[in-house]
């Protein structure tokens, strides 16, 4: 059955700079950002990936790493509550066995829906200290079933396979760069 999904992107250029300054800093505007995408009344907004640490070396946005939840995922869960849209919210997790690129679906009600973790990090990302999620996550909203693969993940077919597998009707691609021929 085929049903209407309004889809809203943010692209967002990073902050630069350094240490929580910095990051309060792009945290804020971020959330501009995503105000701004609102206004088209979407049902769910894609953030890049790991978009708060945008205009930083890699170890500077591990060094942000947090739980989920926390305070990135308490700041856009107000941002989809005021809306009443989803909200992809990507960040480096920081889990009891270690840290991931993840991307967190908050609800239209702000609250965490669940946590998607990169299941392909790059090498950079894995010396940096960064762990591969265990598989494809398919979760429940409003407007059907939807799943979420950062970067890296789109260049393995086999991840977009399993999502069909497990009845994805939406998949997200959140990424700090453009899918190119992968996504022709």
């Amino acid at each position: 059955m085929s049903r209407k999904v309004r889809v809203a992107s943010v692209s967002f250029p990073g902050v630069q700079g350094e240490g929580r300054e910095r990051w309060e800093r792009a945290v804020k505007e971020l959330s501009e950002w995503v105000d701004r995408a609102a206004l088209d009344r979407p049902d769910i907004i894609l953030v890049p990936e790991l978009a708060p640490g945008l205009g930083t070396p890699l170890e500077e946005m591990v060094k942000s790493a947090q739980p989920v939840p926390g305070p990135l995922t308490e700041e856009f869960g107000r941002r989809a509550r005021k809306h009443g849209c989803y909200i992809w919210c990507p960040l480096v997790e920081e889990a009891p066995e270690g840290l991931y690129n993840s991307a967190v679906l908050l609800g239209r009600d702000g609250k965490v829906v669940g946590v998607y973790r990169k299941v392909y990090p790059t090498i950079g990302e894995m010396e940096k200290g960064i762990l591969p999620g265990e598989g494809p996550v398919v979760l429940e909203t409003d407007f059907g079933r939807i799943g979420c693969i950062i970067c890296f993940d789109l260049n393995f077919l086999e991840l977009g396979w399993a999502y069909r597998d497990r009845g994805a009707e939406l998949i997200c691609f959140l990424s700090m760069f453009r899918g190119g021929l992968q996504l022709s």
